[in-house]
């Protein structure tokens, strides 16, 4: 029971997926999209469209750059602290990476609630050009990350937890006109991660529990899109991502005690090292869009988008197991969920443009699952705000995102509060 209950405290890598669960599907890429709230798949008039929609990308002449950057600020509260409970007691759903060896130990830490903050840059570049018959697109991007740093001390006994994760994506695209109303585009996704996390906590004394993982791994994934404008004022846009499995292997350590039933020293103090492999299974997205021009400098867009997170579980393969460091191949009762994105964009002159939107973005994470050690998840309600300049052949924007929201799980309230401030460029030849 005792190593049933000690694999329970292994956070190395398994929950790599769940910190994803607002990060790579976040507000999206560049600062018109997402300045209208999200809802641009029925639009994709931008370079941009390598994400939203590649068929898009068949609406731009010539040739284009742009670059956008973000820094986007996460706070987050988990009501219930940091647990340190008996090893019999371990929350494996909540991946609770702590466990009390000796009596005089507290039952958690930071009891009374913990809030913790990340602040992050996402970079992104990219371009298109014609060639012939036929529209390229390329970029890179990083569409998620997240860092923080958490710790306390309790009656003298110290503990610590950190993490730093992102996600970037390389994209080539290419649209080709099917006839003067329909559009067709394909894209290629490159996708890779890289995760960092740490965990200890030192009983003066006594002894040092310690764990540490790092993995990265990159996959491919394809992206396919149709644009239709059935009449001058009016588009409409379908777009499918296949989702991939990436495999990230990385290496793993943990230094741990053997609770002996004692309260003095010597403990038994054992180690495992073992280098794994865990899949994430990045799921499929598809979505519909539309963009109504509701008069000459006055666009509408509203988009619908499904993301089959249900394909998500825990599978982890080692090297060298352990008690400790061992595998595990389960589901992870996560459910898919279904996205609604509103905006608009008023341009009052030729060089001035105004736009507004709102997105809702549910959680696919059951309330067993919500910690701060696994991930703090909440549904939410997005609200953006952007304006953009233009200058001959340059455009310049800037965009505000706020969104925030609760949920009580078993008794627990948590938070979780986005800002998000993107300044973004680009230049048509």
């Amino acid at each position: 029971m005792r190593k049933k209950c000690l694999v329970a405290t292994v956070f190395l890598c398994l929950a790599a997926g769940s910190a994803m669960a607002g990060g790579y599907e976040g507000p999206g890429l560049g600062a018109k999209g997402i300045g209208m709230g999200g809802a641009s798949i029925g639009l994709a008039d931008e370079w941009t469209a390598i994400y939203w929609n590649p068929a898009g990308l068949a609406q731009l002449q010539g040739k284009g750059v742009g670059v956008d950057v973000s820094r986007l600020c996460i706070d987050g509260s988990d009501g219930n602290g940091v647990a340190n409970p008996t090893p019999n007691a371990i929350n494996k759903d909540q991946e609770d990476v702590f466990f009390k060896v000796l009596p005089q130990e507290p039952a958690a830490f930071s009891s009374s609630g913990v809030s913790v903050r990340s602040k992050v840059w996402l970079p992104a570049i990219g371009g298109y050009v014609k060639k012939g018959n036929y529209h390229l697109g390329y970029g890179a991007y990083a569409p998620s990350g997240y860092k923080t740093d958490w710790k306390d001390t309790v009656g003298g006994i110290a503990a610590s937890y950190n993490i730093e994760m992102a996600t970037k994506v390389y994209n080539i695209s290419v649209a080709k006109n099917l006839n003067p109303r329909v559009s067709a585009g394909i894209g290629l996704n490159v996708i890779g991660g890289d995760m960092e996390k740490h965990a200890r906590k030192d009983v003066p004394g006594v002894y040092t529990y310690e764990s540490d993982g790092t993995c990265d791994g990159n996959d491919i994934e394809w992206q396919a899109g149709m644009l239709f404008k059935p009449s001058n004022v009016l588009q409409l846009g379908i777009v499918y991502r296949s989702g991939s499995e990436v495999a990230l292997k990385g290496e793993a350590r943990v230094q741990y005690p053997t609770p002996s039933g004692t309260t003095t020293p010597p403990l038994t103090v054992k180690q495992e090292k073992s280098d794994f492999t865990r899949k994430y299974n990045h799921p499929a997205t598809c979505g519909f869009g539309i963009a109504f021009y509701a008069a000459p400098n006055l666009t509408i867009t509203s988009d619908i988008t499904k993301t089959m997170w249900s394909s998500m579980k825990k599978d982890v393969d080692y090297a060298v197991s352990g008690s400790i460091l061992k595998d595990a191949n389960t589901t992870l009762d996560w459910t898919d969920v279904t996205r609604f994105r509103t905006g608009m964009e008023y341009r009052p002159n030729s060089t001035l443009a105004i736009r507004a939107g709102l997105l809702t973005d549910p959680s696919p994470v059951p309330d067993k699952a919500i910690s701060l050690t696994n991930v703090i998840d909440v549904e939410r309600i997005f609200y953006t705000l952007g304006i953009s300049f233009v200058r001959n052949n340059l455009t310049c924007d800037l965009v505000y995102l706020h969104g925030d929201g609760e949920r009580v799980a078993e008794n627990v309230r948590y938070t979780k509060t986005t800002n998000e401030y993107r300044l973004a460029g680009q230049y048509r030849f």
